[in-house]
């Protein structure tokens, strides 16, 4: 499960949102992402990713106004693998069939980070550090081992000194093992001739 940090789109241009606690994206299977992002007391979007195979997937999505109590949009759609250049041609013929503004197009490839009209609303490298998101690539991760309370060397002296300790009362009794043996031949013996 990750966490939604901000969400970006044309929703109203220019703006981003930055999500409320219980934004996730979580895998519910091998093949089936859930995505819910919420603003607490103003909408809150639920979305299903399913792959089927490696060409094509079905997504679906639900958009609640909280203020107006209402679903405000309702979507479905089926995903369709596309080699970068399908990719491309598909992005400019979309762009001439709406006649979108030159400043509102997306450059395809892109040669930048910032989308036109969107400039500023992805997450900073400040935002990315340790602020909005904790990218483990520039923050200390949570899943770090922590640091040994004790030195190396230690381990080796207490290591070291139990093997000799171990080796020693193990000898021992072994000898003293041999003793018994010892004693226990020679009443033996001493009987045989008796």
């Amino acid at each position: 499960t990750l966490s939604i940090a901000r969400a970006t789109g044309f929703y109203a241009p220019g703006v981003s949102s930055d999500a409320d606690e219980g934004s996730l994206v979580t895998l519910v299977d091998d093949n089936s992402f859930e995505i819910a992002f919420r603003i607490d007391g103003v909408y809150s979007t639920v979305q299903s990713l399913v792959f089927f195979d490696n060409q094509t997937a079905t997504i679906s999505a639900v958009t609640t106004n909280i203020p107006r109590k209402a679903i405000t949009a309702a979507s479905t759609g089926k995903i369709l693998r596309l080699t970068e250049q399908q990719f491309l041609q598909q992005i400019q013929e979309t762009n001439n069939a709406y006649n979108v503004p030159d400043e509102l197009r997306i450059t395809s490839p892109m040669t930048s980070d910032d989308v036109p009209g969107l400039e500023g609303t992805f997450p900073s490298e400040d935002e990315w550090c340790g602020g909005l998101i904790d990218d483990t690539s520039c923050t200390i991760s949570p899943y770090q081992e922590p640091e040994a309370k004790m030195k190396v060397g230690y381990i080796a002296v207490f290591v070291i000194v139990g093997l000799v300790v171990f080796g020693v009362i193990a000898l021992w009794i072994h000898r003293k093992m041999l003793k018994r043996q010892e004693k226990r031949y020679k009443e033996h013996f001493v009987r045989g001739i008796a």
